[in-house]
């Protein structure tokens, strides 16, 4: 920009005859109006540069902010449904496992009673009429209970599987690790009852128990401690 003014301000002193007072006057009037204008269009260039790097900037930002508000609304939608799914394995397992069991006295139960308590729970008639017809109907009611409520929790242990699998990109990668480690502890103990039921030992049958309070215990209150930290961050 200086150059051009002095090529200006040489012109007029040329064509001026070398008249200093003629090219004093000349830059004056015209020189001070023609930097002006110079430095105006330069800085309206560089704030509508300015501008267009400030939007740009702000859209990106609105967009990277839209992703991580999304993710989020997924987690806090994911994190509730995985716990039901989980708490309902764990209350599941742990009423299979656990050595004091409540059995009605069926063999105790006239037939009118025994009718109406049949009538009330989920099991085939099949095996009801398999109850009615035997001499120790307790025993065989038991039996049927458990081996239904090892399914029921083999089909949770599923159900929740798949869950954590399907939604596992919108869980912190701690709590995918915590319930992927949950979820093999809680089938390794289902199958020791499982074979300890079958085998009838009743040793196998307790150390289920002994794993469950041991090593799914602590990690249940984990998990549970992280995803209420998760979804009340200021601890309401």
């Amino acid at each position: 920009m200086i150059d051009q003014v002095l090529k200006f301000l040489g012109e007029i002193v040329v064509y001026g005859g070398g008249s200093v007072a003629i090219a004093y006057f000349a830059f004056r009037k015209f020189g001070e109006k023609w930097i002006q204008n110079k430095f105006d269009k330069s800085l309206e260039a560089y704030k509508h540069q300015q501008n267009l790097e400030i939007q740009r900037l702000r859209i990106e930002i609105d967009s990277m902010l839209s992703r991580v508000l999304k993710i989020q609304e997924k987690e806090f939608e994911v994190l509730p449904e995985a716990w039901n799914k989980l708490d309902e394995v764990y209350f599941k397992i742990m009423g299979l496992v656990h050595p004091f069991q409540m059995t009605p006295d069926i063999d105790g139960m006239n037939e009118f009673h025994l009718e109406e308590f049949l009538s009330k729970i989920d099991l085939s008639e099949s095996k009801k009429n398999e109850i009615r017809s035997s001499p120790m109907k307790s025993d065989v009611y038991s039996e049927a209970i458990f081996w239904k409520n090892i399914n029921e929790a083999k089909f949770a242990i599923g159900e929740f599987q798949k869950y954590i699998g399907k939604n596992s990109i919108f869980l912190p990668p701690s709590l995918k690790k915590g319930f992927e480690d949950l979820s093999k502890s809680l089938s390794s103990v289902l199958i020791e009852k499982e074979v300890g039921k079958e085998a009838n030992d009743h040793k196998m049958e307790f150390s289920s128990f002994e794993k469950l309070q041991k090593e799914v215990e602590p990690l249940y209150k984990s998990i549970e401690t992280e995803i209420h930290s998760r979804l009340h961050p200021h601890g309401n």
